[in-house]
């Protein structure tokens, strides 16, 4: 599970008029890979489990996050690249 912070634009039915101190809406959300066999990234090395690798990476914004050829799901980011093996990933809102 990835926790993100997401920019919602007005036409998002979970938009909200920011507050007098916000200037857009961001809203607290979780990305979830469910059935996840396999995580990998370029600052660890291979064959280190799921937990060495989350532990190894940073915090910064997602850039990319798209679907491979072989199926695999990556991510890149400030953090560097992830590739994760699971199903399709799951967004949620949190708080809703």
């Amino acid at each position: 599970m990835i926790d993100v912070d997401l920019y919602l634009t007005p036409e998002h039915p979970f938009f909200e008029k920011p507050r007098p101190a916000e200037k857009i809406c961001i809203r607290p959300a979780v990305i979830e890979f469910p059935l996840c066999d396999r995580i990998e990234s370029d600052d660890v090395p291979a064959n280190t489990g799921p937990t060495a690798v989350a532990s190894q990476l940073g915090h910064g914004a997602i850039e990319d996050l798209r679907r491979l050829a072989d199926g695999r799901f990556e991510i890149r980011g400030v953090f560097g690249v992830v590739l994760i093996d699971a199903e399709r990933p799951i967004m949620r809102l949190k708080g809703l």
